[in-house]
């Protein structure tokens, strides 16, 4: 699950053609203003960024509990090493 912010942007401003008076007048169109009059273009203030991944804390995590079977198999074989020894030796001091 990823949590991310999108862009953050200023919209632009700007006084749309007509938008303040649009009549025909004795067969005479009347427009104010004539064109589209922009006061401030749109500004880009961040980019999207991501601020929460689920996936940079589960993967280590994950990967230490792969790790844990193996350290539980070696902890058994070296415990088993370790009496397959005693007895060994306990076997020879008996023999001789």
């Amino acid at each position: 699950m990823k949590v991310t912010f999108p862009a953050l942007t200023i919209p632009e401003s700007k006084i749309k053609a007509g938008q303040f008076l649009n009549i025909t007048l004795l067969g005479q169109g009347i427009v104010a203003p004539p064109v589209d009059i922009i006061l401030q273009p749109a500004r880009k203030l961040t980019d999207e960024f991501t601020l929460f991944d689920t996936e940079d804390i589960t993967k280590p995590i994950l990967d230490y509990l792969a790790g844990v079977p193996k350290a539980v198999l070696n902890l058994f074989l070296e415990t088993v090493n370790e009496q397959l020894r005693d007895y060994y030796e306990r076997h020879r001091e008996e023999e001789s």
